[in-house]
């Protein structure tokens, strides 16, 4: 495994003004003193301790450009308030009736990660297992959450507005609501867009590509976070959704379930590179891992938002939505664990992920080949 970049750039000692997200990353406000350029920025602190997201803290810190991240080393931190309004009051609710759903410490710090982001509640040894069987990315709150939210209050609001696109902008506006609340990231900013566009198209009954609608997404993420460029999530979940959308319409399986797998290798093909780079190891078996695991996920996070929908409209319901919360989140967990002991793993030496240029061309060019000699043989390998 690489070591990390060295430090590029020391801004010095700044004081700023900054809004915490969540543990150990802060958005910067504005600077009092120092480099102007840093407004806006995320900044990654360590040592938050005893602060919740949108409190608002002055800190003097040294501030350093470590790759593309900017880090701070804290020499001072003072808490001069919070945003005690109803975005706050929203996130402290949520936190509390997830903690509810399990009295298991495992499962409700992997609930609490899951659905609102709080990761650091996540165990060690669980983020360890993920990291084997290369399904640390079903962790972050990312457009499974988006499409699963908007699905879910679709199916809600349909009976009773009995109106598709009605349906459909009040779901937009209640997921636009749940990203407020977890806070924006690349990948959850990407699907809302995607969604959105969507959505609007068909208000106005126009078609669309769906790469437009990605580049769409990406340049309005640019725009309103210049510095997400630089950012891993960034290019990891623009990478994904790229490698999953080009496999599938470029090889143009028929057979859906066929696609489905097809869809899914682009998007960990596309991605490869960086999270090799990332952990230094390529899991051997990783892709046949999620072939499983996202499908189980998927079930379980809409069992998730299920249950945590039921359980606070029905508070009396709790015992058995507890029980019906350990045994599903348990054996998905379980599963987890059991891949975790045997992937096998072929540690490697990254570069910088720059260096992969060749590597990208190969993985565009394969699909195109693929489809030229499925023409060229009459269909004879067409999916049926």
């Amino acid at each position: 495994m690489t070591a990390m970049p060295k430090y590029k750039q020391n801004y010095g000692r700044v004081v700023a003004k900054c809004t915490v997200m969540r543990k150990g990353l802060v958005k910067v406000d504005s600077i009092i003193v120092g480099d102007k350029t840093l407004k806006g920025k995320e900044l990654r602190i360590w040592h938050l301790s005893g602060l919740e997201r949108g409190d608002i803290i002055l800190s003097m810190m040294n501030v350093k450009k470590q790759g593309f991240a900017l880090v701070g080393d804290p020499i001072k931190i003072k808490k001069t308030g919070s945003k005690d309004g109803f975005i706050y009051k929203m996130n402290r609710f949520l936190k509390e009736k997830i903690e509810e759903l399990s009295d298991r410490e495992e499962i409700r710090g992997f609930i609490l990660g899951v659905l609102i982001g709080y990761r650091d509640f996540i165990s060690r040894d669980l983020m360890d297992d993920f990291k084997r069987t290369s399904t640390m990315h079903i962790l972050a709150l990312s457009g499974l959450h988006i499409g699963i939210l908007i699905s879910l209050f679709y199916m809600l609001f349909i009976p009773l507005l009995g109106h598709r696109n009605r349906a459909y902008l009040i779901s937009l506006s209640l997921v636009f609501l749940y990203m407020e609340i977890v806070g924006v990231t690349p990948s959850i900013l990407r699907a809302y867009i995607v969604f959105f566009v969507m959505v609007i198209t068909s208000l106005l009954r126009r078609k669309t590509s769906f790469f437009n609608v990605i580049g769409i997404s990406g340049l309005f993420s640019l725009i309103l976070w210049p510095s997400w460029a630089f950012s891993y999530s960034f290019m990891l979940s623009y990478l994904a959704i790229f490698g999953l959308v080009y496999y599938n319409q470029v090889l143009g399986i028929k057979n859906k379930y066929l696609g489905v797998l097809i869809a899914s290798l682009g998007a960990i093909l596309f991605t490869l590179p960086i999270t090799s780079y990332l952990s230094g190891y390529i899991p051997l078996l990783g892709f046949l891992f999620n072939i499983v695991v996202i499908p189980l996920f998927t079930i379980c996070m809409w069992l998730l938002f299920g249950v945590l929908i039921i359980y606070i409209a029905f508070p009396p319901m709790s015992s058995l939505l507890i029980g019906f919360t350990n045994a599903i989140q348990g054996t998905f967990l379980e599963v987890i664990h059991v891949f975790s002991k045997i992937s096998p793993v072929l540690h490697i030496k990254m570069q910088e992920p720059s260096s992969f240029v060749f590597y990208y061309l190969v993985i565009l060019i394969i699909p195109v080949i693929i489809t030229m000699l499925k023409e060229r043989m009459g269909g004879v390998y067409e999916s049926s």
